[in-house]
């Protein structure tokens, strides 16, 4: 078996994990939150609906984007695939944890960092969304973001806090500054129009559902443009 049909395999069988069955990390990461912030009551079954709501949103313009532009059974394809899905879970987990606990445990934040720079360092997604060089300005430039955007959000708002700063550096490290620009106005746009639905009462503001969806259009949009 060649080694893009096995990493097309491998792809395959972690998308179907994430659908499906990938609730544990996910599950212990809620409890702990829930257990620090006293998250709203929300059963396992309304979690795993809106896990997989944020994991379409965030994956398959990623990988339309991907496969539209490139070589599908290269295997520099395949291996951009694999870690982009793998931190398009990640985002998706936090988010998932966010809107309910509005709070993510560093346990989930640093993982899809460091596996967003090692990823990037590697030289797997160059020719597929960006070189390490621009991942590494990425990086920055999302933590440099994320550090300016409470001062300007308001008090009143306060969606950013210091998790969405480590998820705008992952991003930024996946896609480069001119995806990661693309995904922060969709996040803000659909931070916005979800806040009724988001936020409880005058508490915090949860980001990174915005941002996971944002992900997925900044993804496609460095990949579009890396042609």
């Amino acid at each position: 078996m060649s080694f893009a049909w096995a990493a097309a395999i491998a792809v395959s069988l972690l998308l179907l994990w994430s659908l499906l069955e990938g609730d544990a990390w996910r599950e212990r990461a809620w409890a702990i939150c829930a257990g620090a912030s006293g998250a709203r009551d929300r059963g396992p079954a309304t979690r795993r609906a809106l896990h997989r709501i944020l994991f379409a949103g965030a994956s398959i313009p990623l990988l339309l984007g991907l496969f539209a532009t490139h070589n599908i059974v290269a295997p520099r394809t395949w291996i951009a695939a694999l870690l982009a899905l793998l931190v398009a879970h990640g985002l998706t987990i936090a988010a998932t944890i966010d809107e309910g606990a509005t709070e993510i445990p560093d346990a989930v934040t640093i993982p899809i960092l460091t596996l967003a720079l090692l990823a990037s360092g590697s030289g797997a997604l160059d020719g597929a969304f960006v070189t390490p060089r621009a991942a590494m300005f990425g990086a920055g430039a999302g933590l440099a973001l994320g550090g300016l955007l409470p001062a300007s959000l308001g008090r009143g708002l306060q969606a950013v806090g210091g998790a969405d700063v480590l998820l705008l550096g992952a991003i930024g490290a996946m896609i480069g500054v001119a995806g990661l620009a693309v995904a922060v106005m969709i996040a803000g746009i659909a931070t916005a129009l979800l806040r009724p639905l988001l936020q409880r009462g005058g508490g915090a503001l949860p980001y990174a559902p915005g941002l996971a969806l944002g992900f997925g259009l900044g993804a496609a949009a460095a990949s579009w443009l890396s042609v």
